[in-house]
């Protein structure tokens, strides 16, 4: 993501190296990137360089703020490019909160326009949108052109389908969430959960329904998103469908992974005694959200204020941009090491310790001092006066791998980087507890997200 104190400095950015595993394929001049995934580096270095070429909007589009960046949708004039104009125009005497004149007139300079929906119909956008796909996995034998994909896994493996429905104002706020970003990141949240499973993605298939205020090119910024994870995450895009919306967008995503039957790895499978292991760091997503919802609480009291982003680019990166922890499930399998059980962080840590403890019948017990939290995620929580662990076990949004292994994996699981070793599980009578810095024992609760309970956030 990018970083400089007015988010945008004469075309430069800071780029950052995500932490967890830096994805190649971003475009621009920035760090080279290893071939391999896992060898990428995974510290927070920022690097000066030109917007990387996958950010930039297309071409003669950049006006003046980049429009796939937070709050640079809106700039100084205040709507995402890309969204349908809105009809009847604002009326006069008031500041204009719309792009449409001035995005307008820029378009119509080399006599391009936004594209409405109804000027491709149904079957026009799909064919539009999935046009120049490519077929990567020979499990995949036909993708999108027929009434139905066909899939033939390998012999010995087991079909992992996971599914996730996105709405627009409940999982995801396009005042400061970039188009393609959100496509991505509908992908790889799903590739998170077949990793999860120890497993690999091989297939997605999208569904949209999308209100007439978005444009074409609204929809080809979504699906750049999740064809770059795709090609990152080698995963064939085999198929979906388009559909109107009353109001707002909805995206709904089903991918299929593959995995040994020996390896499959379930959230029962625990047994008192074994560790408790969770890869990366923990609430820098969260800490991340809570900036951007400050940021645009400001923006609403005075449109003309830019945000003040200095210095957060990890935490903007791994709330807009997370990325599935494949290289984990790479790095236990070159070890060896099958989980006992395993949960993506999405909820928060302890929602997804009380998920395992649950399904294994066990308790479980978490040392405080050992769960992982970046500096940059220690220093945001202090100033919005939250705890670090507490935004740690509730955040959510994380993505990191929580898994259980057996005692006698020990040695190797500490070979692996990135992974640390939090806890063990328990006797179920013993209950599921944090032991805190003080060595008090405090009961754990779950009290991560939940799509179906209103949660306000106090920024």
């Amino acid at each position: 993501m990018t970083g400089s104190t007015n988010f945008i400095l004469s075309g430069k950015i800071c780029v950052i190296i995500n932490k967890r595993a830096d994805v190649k394929g971003w475009g621009g001049s920035c760090l080279p990137v290893p071939a391999d995934l896992s060898a990428a580096p995974r510290t927070a270095t920022e690097v000066a360089g030109t917007i990387p070429s996958f950010l930039l909007p297309p071409k003669n589009k950049f006006y003046g703020c980049a429009s796939l960046y937070p709050f640079g949708m809106f700039g100084r004039v205040g709507r995402n490019p890309y969204l349908a104009p809105r009809n009847p125009p604002p009326s006069p005497g008031r500041k204009f909160p719309v792009l449409l004149p001035k995005f307008k007139k820029l378009m119509e300079k080399d006599g391009s326009k936004l594209t409405k929906l109804s000027a491709l119909g149904e079957f026009g956008l799909i064919d539009h949108l999935t046009k120049d796909l490519t077929l990567k996995n020979k499990s995949t034998v036909k993708g999108v052109g027929d009434d139905a994909a066909v899939i033939e896994p390998d012999p010995g493996k087991q079909l992992l389908i996971t599914k996730d429905l996105l709405v627009e104002g409940v999982h995801f706020d396009i005042t400061y969430m970039p188009l393609k970003h959100l496509g991505y990141k509908a992908a790889v949240v799903n590739f998170s959960d077949i990793a999860a499973m120890n497993g690999a993605p091989k297939q997605i298939v999208v569904g949209i329904s999308v209100s007439s205020k978005y444009s074409v090119e609204a929809l080809d910024e979504v699906y750049a998103g999740i064809k770059k994870a795709c090609e990152l995450y080698h995963v064939d895009f085999v198929g979906g469908d388009t559909t109107s919306s009353v109001v707002g967008l909805f995206i709904s995503i089903t991918v299929i992974g593959e995995v040994e039957k020996e390896k499959i790895t379930y959230r029962n499978g625990a047994s008192p005694q074994d560790l408790i292991c969770v890869s990366g760091d923990l609430g820098a997503a969260y800490m991340g959200l809570l900036i951007l919802e400050k940021e645009k609480k400001v923006f609403r009291a005075n449109p003309d204020m830019q945000p003040e982003l200095s210095g957060t680019d990890y935490l903007l990166e791994r709330q807009l941009k997370p990325e599935p922890r494949m290289d984990v499930v790479r790095a236990l399998d070159e070890k060896k090491i099958v989980p006992t059980s395993m949960i993506d962080v999405s909820d928060g840590l302890a929602s997804e310790l009380m998920h395992l403890c649950k399904s294994s019948g066990t308790g479980c017990r978490v040392d405080e001092d050992k769960i992982p939290i970046d500096q940059a995620t220690f220093d945001k929580a202090k100033e919005f006066g939250i705890v670090p662990t507490v935004a740690a076990l509730n955040g959510g949004e994380d993505y990191e791998l929580l898994f259980t292994i057996r005692q006698a994996d020990f040695e190797k699981v500490r070979e692996i980087s990135d992974v640390s070793i939090i806890g063990y599980m328990t006797e179920p009578n013993e209950g599921m507890n944090l032991v805190t810095h003080d060595n008090q024992l405090i009961e754990l609760k779950a009290q991560g997200w939940d799509a179906l309970k209103k949660r306000e956030l106090d920024v």
